[in-house]
């Protein structure tokens, strides 16, 4: 089997609502030297209307409103502004000292570099609409998922350079996943390293970490971020730029040495 074709048997595993993540070029065709992006976001809902008459492919809706984000016309104002700050902290990252030499494709049209899914990975009937209805319970089966899909890309060499995670709500979730106290014991890959941001007190403390993991092929690190989530980015504007204009950041990121000069 591909890689696509395992990850989609893990999804279905969820049922006839699962959905289908967003797999660019990279993850299908991976070459030396490629810059892996995964965008997270935190669920996804349909209206009572849509929900009930779902068709069976329902789960490709949400792959093709990634596919079309930020140049479609039919998707959603979040999947394009999701986009549009991945592929804004990506190429901010670039000019980092733990990715220098890797190439990241910016191209909203075919999106090569993108791995986009969610943290719960079946649609949702419209009253979760808010953050606020996610529980634990509704987490849980989803997570043990997210772990394996981070399995199969370490298996399949294709294992992301940045995480970009939109809600606060699964923050925790996922940057648990990367830590050694905290995940599973993974089969393809280790964790070595865990680098929160140095101050407690930082305004990006619970925003950012990065990570140092090994395959049986290599190391490399993995950069944590959490933008604010589309729908409070015109209020808040914690997004992408700025995320890399942060002091913290940049060290984390080590990015410092490259903005000094």
């Amino acid at each position: 089997m591909t890689f696509a074709e395992q990850i989609l048997a893990l999804y279905k595993q969820h049922g006839r609502m699962h959905l289908v993540p967003f797999i660019g070029d990279a993850y299908h065709n991976p070459k030396p030297g490629d810059f892996r992006v995964i965008a997270l976001g935190i669920n996804a809902y349909l209206s009572k209307k849509d929900y009930d008459t779902a068709p069976e492919d329902v789960g490709q809706w949400f792959r093709n409103w990634w596919r079309d984000a930020a140049h479609g016309e039919d998707t959603w104002p979040y999947y394009s502004t999701a986009y549009i700050e991945s592929d804004g902290l990506a190429q901010g990252l670039r000019m980092s000292r733990y990715f220098r030499g890797l190439n990241y494709v910016s191209d909203p049209a075919g999106k090569p570099c993108l791995y986009a899914t969610n943290a719960i990975k079946v649609f949702l009937p419209e009253q979760h609409k808010d953050a606020a209805t996610i529980s634990t319970e509704l987490l849980r089966p989803s997570t043990q998922t997210w772990h394996q899909e981070l399995d199969l890309m370490a298996q399949y060499r294709v294992f992301p350079h940045l995480v970009v995670v939109f809600g606060e709500v699964i923050w925790e979730w996922i940057w648990k996943s990367f830590s050694a106290e905290y995940a599973p014991r993974y089969e393809h890959f280790q964790i070595q390293e865990y680098s929160p941001c140095a101050r407690s007190d930082s305004p990006v403390f619970h925003r950012a970490n990065r990570v140092r993991v090994a395959t049986s092929q290599m190391e490399q690190t993995v950069f944590l971020v959490r933008p604010d989530h589309p729908a409070w980015l015109h209020v808040h504007q914690r997004g992408a730029q700025w995320l890399l204009e942060q002091a913290d950041i940049q060290i984390l990121a080590g990015l410092n040495t490259c903005w000094q000069k």
